[in-house]
């Protein structure tokens, strides 16, 4: 398997991290959308990361999403599979997965209104109702009480996830997370960052 994109999106780091965690081989393609543009087309023809390469030449399949990639490292781990197979307990990861992508989508669409705009353009209501949205999953997360993790007794998808998209709040959107507001999102983020897979997976320099 080759991973293609950089850490510093939350969508490539989730994969590495479960990667890693789960333990599956995989290499790295370091591309960056704004910088090799090219190069990624060739690989996806929609043009963003991540991408999944798995198998060589001919053979090779790419999967597009983050999300069809953690389903089939899931698939390849097994036992180890970071998303329970069914029942209530694979909706309560689920629940918690996808409201902090939804968070981590609103906050880039933000971002993206501030910085793709010149500053005339910007729609000012809009950005406002994008980061209210950011806030409102920033605030349910922070309300899920770990036990020890956020979906019950196990590491879950839950807990890379939400660790993963707050800390890339943290380092591009730090307004959205002052210091000491999210308390609990705060302290399950720094209890995920000292595990290997989550120092194996760095953030490169932007």
């Amino acid at each position: 398997m080759i991973l293609v994109g950089r850490y510093l999106s939350p969508f490539v780091r989730r994969v590495g991290v479960s990667l890693a965690l789960t333990g599956l081989k995989f290499e790295r393609l370091v591309l960056s959308t704004a910088a090799d543009r090219e190069k990624i087309l060739k690989i996806t023809p929609i043009g963003r990361v991540p991408a999944l390469i798995l198998g060589k030449g001919r053979n090779a399949e790419v999967l597009v999403d983050s999300t069809a990639m953690l389903d089939h490292i899931d698939e390849k781990a097994g036992r180890r599979a970071l998303t329970p197979g069914k029942g209530a307990a694979r909706r309560r990861v689920n629940s918690i997965v996808f409201l902090a992508l939804g968070t981590a989508e609103k906050a880039i669409a933000a971002a993206y209104e501030k910085s793709r705009r010149p500053p005339e353009k910007v729609h000012q209501p809009w950005l406002e109702h994008l980061e209210s949205q950011a806030t409102g999953g920033l605030e349910a997360l922070n309300a899920i009480k770990a036990k020890p993790y956020l979906a019950g007794a196990k590491l879950t998808q839950a807990d890379v996830t939400t660790a993963v998209v707050f800390g890339y709040l943290k380092r591009g959107a730090p307004h959205l997370v002052p210091e000491g507001r999210y308390k609990r999102l705060e302290a399950h983020s720094k209890k995920m960052e000292k595990l290997p897979a989550f120092k194996a997976c760095q953030p490169e320099q932007p």
